[in-house]
Parts: structure tokens; C-alpha cells; sequence
């Protein structure tokens, strides 16, 4: 904003063909642009952490899968840096905490979406036809496997091979479910 005018500012001088004010204009706005960068390297470094989550969340798709979950920590990530710029934010604040923590927990929720969310599907309607009737011992070992998985990508859920391989096995047993149920009706 503060640019903007200055750089406006600028232009009119030169327009104007006033050489002395044009020079005056271009240092203020040199001033104002190195103040800008100054700030935008103040808050690189002390959100450094957060900012990476956000390109984290944003490579993972968190705004597709929970928009307003990720919409809240987007705002709250927004007004944050706003505040860090104008030098009111503390290293450790209450507030920051909490959205390390929101965000934190909305990545988790987004890998295991993307993991989990077909297989998850796949059960409740194995489920609800009779899955626990039909093959207790396979429906057994799916839900076993996706829990297993669901377990590990709340503890791991930057490791994408791991998450991988156990969604996989959860993703076979539960397609092995449905053959099973498929077979024996």
C-alpha cells in the first residue's frame, strides 16, 4: 500500500519534469520498498515453521479435502504474519501454539483422507451388507490393517512410503473383503 503511493508519487514527479522533487519521491520509495523486504525477512524467519506447514498442507491438497478446516488456519496464518510484520508476536504465543497444533492436525487428517478415505468407504458398505456375517475373519483382518495404518499416519505422517505401504495393505484387504463376500453369497 505504503509502495504503491510511493511509486505513484514517482511517476507523478516525473511526469511533472520536476527532476528534484523526482529524485526525493525515489528515495523515499527506495526507503519504503527496503522497509517492506525487511519485514518479509522478518517474517520468513520467525514463521518459519508455520510457513512450511502451509506449503505442506497446500502440496497435500488440504483445500480440497477439509476447505474450511483449512480456510481457519489459512486466516489465522494470514493475521499472524500480519502481526509478526508490525513486531506484536511473541516465539511462543498462545496463539501461535494453537496454530501450530491446528495445523498439525489438519495435515494428519488430509494424509489419512487421501490414504484412507477409498478404504474407509469400502468397509462401511461391506458392512452394511452383512460383511460380519458373510466373513468375520477377512472383515477381521481388513479392519485390522486399515487401523493399523490409520494408527501409523497419526504418528508418521511425513513418511510417504510408509503411509503408502500400510494404505496399500489396507486397500488390499479390503477389496479382499469384498471378493470373499462376493464369493461366498
Amino acid at each position: 500500500d505504503e509502495l504503491e503511493k510511493a511509486v505513484g508519487r514517482v511517476r507523478d514527479a516525473a511526469e511533472r519534469g520536476n527532476g528534484k522533487r523526482l529524485v526525493e519521491e525515489s528515495a523515499r520509495s527506495e526507503k519504503v520498498a527496503a522497509e517492506g523486504q525487511a519485514v518479509v525477512e522478518l517474517v520468513k524467519t520467525e514463521l518459519a515453521d508455520e510457513l512450511k506447514m502451509r506449503l505442506r498442507l497446500r502440496e497435500l491438497k488440504a483445500e480440497n479435502a477439509y476447505p474450511q478446516e483449512y480456510e481457519q488456519v489459512a486466516t489465522q496464518l494470514r493475521e499472524l504474519i500480519v502481526r509478526t510484520g508490525e513486531g506484536k508476536v511473541e516465539k511462543e504465543s498462545k496463539q501461535r501454539l494453537a496454530l501450530n497444533a491446528k495445523m498439525a492436525a489438519l495435515e494428519v487428517k488430509v494424509v489419512r483422507f487421501n490414504a484412507l478415505n477409498d478404504v474407509e468407504l469400502a468397509l462401511a458398505e461391506a458392512k452394511k451388507k452383512g460383511a460380519e456375517k458373510l466373513a468375520p475373519l477377512t472383515l477381521a483382518e481388513a479392519l485390522a490393517s486399515f487401523k493399523e495404518a490409520d494408527a501409523f499416519i497419526a504418528q508418521n505422517p511425513r513418511d510417504a512410503e510408509g503411509v503408502a505401504g500400510r494404505a496399500r495393505q489396507a486397500s488390499f484387504n479390503a477389496r479382499h473383503l469384498v471378493q470373499v463376500m462376493e464369493f461366498v453369497q
